[in-house]
């Protein structure tokens, strides 16, 4: 009887239409645009197949390929692309990318966040790639991702949405993690799509069975494949088997079978196909199966205690077989199901067992901590040196992957008894860790558990500060600052609890508490005197800073912000993530109206602090970039400053975007679009129910006051405006929000309260002279001409406006005096201001202004002129602003989003907003038509 032979390299069957679904993608990402897809499917079903297809098409359509797998056992921190690094070693990108991953904390800024910091580096080597031709990213079983990675594919598709980037990845159905479906749901939400893959229909499995075995199946034979459901390789294992046993035969043209039934399942199904292989060889692989989906030949000698040419004897069936590849440094099982059979024929007491002795093993071969740890969980060890072991497993991960580190000290304190004197010392390195990840009740928890616990008052004051940290994140300054005095209420020394209360400073003052802020920064600032104690001192620098600059005193404010700038240059502790001494220094230099020098010291402090990979503070340049563009008058660059600091604040999961928030809103009502300020205000309003009253709570309350006043709800405006006066009087004036007084003081004006347009008045005037500047000096003289109704008080206003480098404040003390002198009939001093008002309001979008004074005036015979009646232009290359055209320009030169953002001194968050706001204008989709455009009109001019 003659041998029937089955076909081993066959086409794909049965995927047609899973395959032109797929395709769809290509044009999508070469179209400039990033697309998403994610092939899911029970194991054996085809998913690795259908993916080498699209892969092969993709490169015959021009894409470069970047392309790596995940491992059930042995990941590292961000392992797919530490393999994808490898496997583009010549690239430039790459090696950035593995010096990152290979390094230690050695040379890294104190404070940094590595896995930020390796994210930003895959985004721009990445971003490189696509920028030299349309990539696509093929990543194998990402259900076995770590979290590094998947976090990283996250940030890939959000980021790079103006890229021709195709993002491939395979995945089975059941189980899923929390990650996994955080990452796919993500992914749905940016358009991404999942391709599911059923069994093949009957008629496909008839035609594999028949390309496999150059005949038509029998009946018998296709009896039996159909209890395999459709699945390919269930199918392709079957009819090897059958070979392998001789139960295959010709019959009438047909191949079929004598055998009726066989192993339902494929596990059982792939042990019996090779069941012909030495028992020794069997027992090996199974050992490997243990140990993982490959492992260097050193671990396996150590593990197996056999000598390297006894192990290459038993071994050698499985490499010539083809079941094991040794072609590199490490000995890889070339097919993940069969590890999986081998595995699961391990009795469970037995596995147990053996994932013991490896873990050991490996410690022995100085193998990395994590991966010895892995081995050890598994077996449930839980003695005092299996704790070790996982704590040094999180110090290991937590210089590249804050979430492994989290998993490994988690692993710890799970298996440690709640009397445990370790677990104070473990929840002290943990909790930081987990306000990092975002994870802030929890951080706060364990960390307020700990705190009672503990005895020892340095632990206690380290627990207190951590604790205080997670609660700051969440927003709840007042608490945080309780819960650190709390801490250190045991300090005997008054020395000591005055260095201990150093963090409590800027707390209270965040909460509006700047007069015992500035006491106890005073005397924190002098316990530390001689000490090396740089923490504390820039913290009390901060708090010092900032109080300064709230009561007017600016000479002073500068000098104590430049002083904190140079101590926090010198920290070298994990707390410099949470110094924010050049913010401070930034802020006293608005309220100087020295906003160019506030400009950059912010810009350079945002590149300085995103190149360190100090994460968690971005939020707090972004906020206040937003604030110094809003004063001065470039409202479309305050509100992509604010769209990134509403971003970060989410992204980092750091609550700080009240002052964003309002501007935002502010914003938006000043273009009439009031349904979307009003959906701002109640996410401003839900921060502040958790918050309670702190910085950025008055500029919120103001900004709702204009809205109400917009909705003609005026009795409800002047209440929410004199609540946003008094909510935080001591940081009234701090950030020098001018454009407040004069709105306060008319709405109190129309709600009959003239004692309260007094006050406000009177306290704006003593303000200004304390701080001396041009616009403190026009808001007084606004309110002073609303009150008095004194148009040449408002006259005043201008005047003093007219030096100050605010131009929106300018132009309405323009329509204000306009408006003023004629009501009191002097309209030809009314039309110049009038004029000027509406230029510089329209010009910036603050249509809502415009109107209003522009209809005060039409009924005392001032009218827009013909040079009035121009409107801003809100599409084509006109509608772009000086910032946009400069972002344009640059990304047409083919630099990519961080080259840009370094160039220009911003965040990868504003480029990416800008750019958005720039395809939207020029009506492009991709960068590539926005460099056509460029180019076109480089041509015509």
């Amino acid at each position: 009887m003659a041998t029937v032979r089955v076909r081993t390299f066959l086409p794909l069957v049965g995927r047609t239409s899973e395959l032109d679904d797929a395709r769809s993608s290509f044009d999508t990402a070469l179209s400039g645009r990033a697309a998403t897809l994610l092939i899911e499917g029970e194991p054996g079903i085809g998913k690795s197949r259908l993916l080498g297809e699209l892969v092969a098409d993709s490169q015959a359509r021009g894409f470069t390929l970047l392309a790596g797998s995940a491992y059930e056992l042995g990941n590292r921190p961000f392992g797919i692309f530490r393999e994808i690094a490898m496997a583009n070693a010549a690239d430039r990108g790459s090696q950035t990318l593995r010096a990152l991953l290979d390094s230690t904390t050695a040379g890294r800024a104190q404070g940094s966040d590595e896995t930020f910091v390796v994210i930003e580096a895959i985004l721009d080597w990445v971003e490189h790639r696509c920028a030299r031709t349309p990539t696509v990213l093929a990543v194998e079983d990402l259900h076995w991702a770590d979290s590094s990675t998947l976090t990283a594919i996250d940030a890939l598709a959000r980021h790079m949405h103006d890229r021709p980037l195709l993002i491939i990845g395979t995945l089975r159905s059941l189980p899923k993690s929390q990650e996994i479906t955080r990452l796919r749901d993500n992914l749905t939400t940016a358009g991404g799509r999942t391709l599911r893959l059923a069994g093949l229909c009957s008629l496909a499995t008839v035609e594999l069975l028949e390309r496999a075995l150059d005949a038509p199946p029998g009946q018998r034979l296709r009896r039996l494949a159909d209890a395999a459901t459709g699945n390919p390789l269930f199918i392709l294992e079957l009819l090897n088997t059958l070979q392998q046993q001789g139960a295959l035969c010709a019959d009438g043209g047909r191949i079929d079978t004598s055998v009726d039934r066989f192993p339902d399942d494929l596990g059982q199904m792939l042990l019996l196909r090779y069941s012909f292989l030495p028992e020794s060889t069997l027992d090996l692989l199974r050992i490997m199966a243990v140990v993982g989906t490959s492992c260097e030949a050193s671990e396996l000698t150590a593990i197996s205690r056999r000598e390297a040419a006894d192990l290459l004897a038993v071994l050698r069936p499985a490499l010539t077989t083809g079941l094991v590849d040794g072609s590199s440094d490490r000995l890889t099982f070339r097919h993940d199901m069969f590890r999986q059979a081998l595995y699961d024929d391990v009795p469970v007491a037995l596995r147990r067992t053996l994932h013991r002795d490896i873990g050991q093993a490996l410690e022995v071969a100085d193998a990395p901590a994590s991966r010895v740890a892995e081995h050890l969980a598994i077996a449930g060890e839980s003695d005092q040196h299996a704790v070790t072991c996982y704590w040094r497993a999180a110090r290991e991960c937590g210089r590249q992957s804050v979430p492994l580190a989290v998993r490994w000290y988690e692993h710890a304190l799970n298996v440690l008894s709640d009397q445990d004197p370790l677990r104070s010392a473990l929840i002290t390195e943990l909790a930081p860790l987990l306000v990092l990840s975002g994870r802030m009740s929890e951080a706060e928890s364990l960390a307020a558990t700990a705190l009672h616990l503990s005895t020892k008052q340095a632990a206690r004051v380290r627990l207190g500060t951590v604790l205080g940290h997670a609660l700051v994140r969440q927003g709840r300054w007042r608490e945080a600052g309780d819960q650190i005095a709390l801490a250190v209420e045991g300090c005997a020394n008054v020395r000591d609890r005055d260095i201990a209360l150093g963090p409590t400073t800027f707390h209270r003052l965040v909460t509006g508490q700047v007069t015992d802020a500035v006491a106890q920064a005073e005397r924190s600032l002098a316990a530390v005197a001689g000490l090396a104690n740089p923490v504390t001192e820039a913290t009390a620098l901060m708090t010092l800073t900032l109080g300064a600059s709230a009561c007017g005193d600016v000479d002073r404010a500068r000098e104590l912000g430049g002083r904190g700038v140079a101590v926090t240059s010198s920290v070298t502790t994990p707390f410099a993530g949470f110094l924010i001494a050049d913010v401070c220094l930034g802020i006293t230099q608005v309220d100087a109206d020295n906003l160019a020098g506030a400009q950059v010291t912010l810009r350079q402090g945002l590149a300085r602090t995103t190149r360190a990979g100090i994460a968690t503070v971005l939020p707090y340049y972004q906020a206040n970039l937003a604030i110094v563009e809003f004063h001065a008058g470039s409202w479309d660059d305050a509100r992509v400053e604010a769209d990134g600091c509403v971003a970060l604040s989410k992204d980092t999961a750091t609550r700080w975007n009240l002052h964003a928030i309002a501007i935002l809103a502010r914003i938006a009502i000043g273009s009439d679009d009031l349904d979307a300020a009003e959906s701002l205000l109640a996410v401003a309003d839900n921060d502040l129910r958790v918050s309670g009253p702190v910085m950025g709570a008055d500029w919120v309350l103001w900004a709702k006051s204009l809205l109400l006043e917009a909705r003609q709800r005026t009795a409800e405006a002047a209440t929410v405006a004199a609540q946003a006066w008094d909510v935080l009087p001591e940081l009234r004036f701090l950030h020098t929000n001018w454009l407040a007084p004069p709105d306060t003081v008319r709405l109190a004006l129309a709600g009959g309260d003239v004692r309260r347009a007094r006050q406000v008045t009177e306290e704006t005037e003593a303000a200004a002279k304390r701080f001396g500047t041009d616009s403190a000096t026009g808001a007084a003289w606004r309110c002073r001409a609303l009150v008095n109704d004194d148009p040449s008080a408002a006259v005043q206003a201008v005047e003093a406006y007219r030096t100050a480098p605010r131009p929106v404040e300018y132009a309405l003390a323009c329509g204000q005096a306009a408006v003023m002198l004629a009501d009191a009939g002097a309209t030809n001093d009314a039309r110049p201001h009038f004029h000027e008002a509406i230029g510089m309001l329209d010009e910036r979008g603050v249509v809502r202004e415009s109107r209003r004074i522009t209809a005060a005036l039409r009924g005392r015979g001032v009218r827009r002129g013909t040079r009035d009646r121009h409107r801003r232009a809100t599409t084509g290359w006109p509608s772009l602003t000086e910032t946009e055209r400069s972002v344009a320009r640059l990304v047409s030169e083919g630099l990519t989003n961080a080259q840009t953002a370094e160039r220009m001194f911003v965040s990868r968050y504003t480029v990416e907003t800008h750019l958005k706001h720039i395809f939207t204008k020029l009506d492009v989709t991709s960068r590539t038509a926005l460099a056509a455009e460029i180019s076109r009109r480089q041509t015509q001019m």
